[in-house]
């Protein structure tokens, strides 16, 4: 049997996190599921929750709420009391980057030059290494400006590539098998801890 979860985001560009729930579920069980992007329609969270659940009904559901300049357990808050607001009865695990999802995407150089286009490029891209990323107060920016730098583009070429910038930050989880170097960030364990911990509540976790 296939189980299915939704992913409730911000923003179509974080669409980027399915391959990582992906990766996530694949190492905690053998279980299959299918997952499902929602958008956010309706006014305050608790509506968003009821809303996704009612365009896309799952058994287990995600949500994802960026820190930016708040401390994560205000997000992780703010989730919980919305979900007791929505009334929800599926599980529901937080997804909490530090910051922003953006801060994901910047491990590994040679995916982002083949999402950018530009598989060859020896452009140097001035990434954070892996212990940094947690600090970087605008993770979105960087992402783009080393995206820029990787297509090799210029002028109008890069204008172009400008509008493609979206898709090409959803093209870098799509095209990474492995995300274990985000294990040493705090809150992508924390996403790793609660998906083993409500797999084990559901005896979904296959050995």
């Amino acid at each position: 049997m296939i189980c299915r979860y939704t992913l409730l985001t911000e923003g179509s560009t974080d669409a980027a996190l399915l391959p990582i729930l992906d990766w996530t579920i694949r190492r905690h069980t053998n279980q299959v599921f299918s997952g499902e992007f929602a958008y956010r329609r309706g006014q305050g969270l608790a509506e968003k929750i009821r809303n996704a659940l009612e365009d896309a009904p799952c058994d287990l559901l995600f949500i994802h709420r960026d820190s930016d300049r708040e401390e994560p357990f205000r997000r992780y808050e703010e989730i919980q009391a919305a979900l007791t607001e929505a009334k929800v009865e599926q599980p529901s695990v937080c997804v909490v980057p530090v910051r922003m999802m953006e801060a994901w995407l910047l491990f590994d150089p040679g995916v982002l030059r083949q999402a950018a286009g530009n598989r060859n490029s020896r452009a140097t891209l001035n990434l954070p290494t892996h212990a940094q990323l947690e600090n970087i107060a605008d993770p979105k920016t960087v992402l783009r400006e080393a995206l820029r730098t990787a297509s090799e583009r210029r002028g109008r070429r890069l204008d172009e590539f400008n509008k493609q910038i979206p898709a090409a930050m959803r093209r870098i989880t799509q095209l990474t098998d492995d995300f274990s170097p985000l294990l040493r960030m705090s809150a992508f364990q924390r996403l790793q801890d609660d998906v083993r911990a409500i797999l084990e509540a559901r005896n979904w976790r296959e050995e």
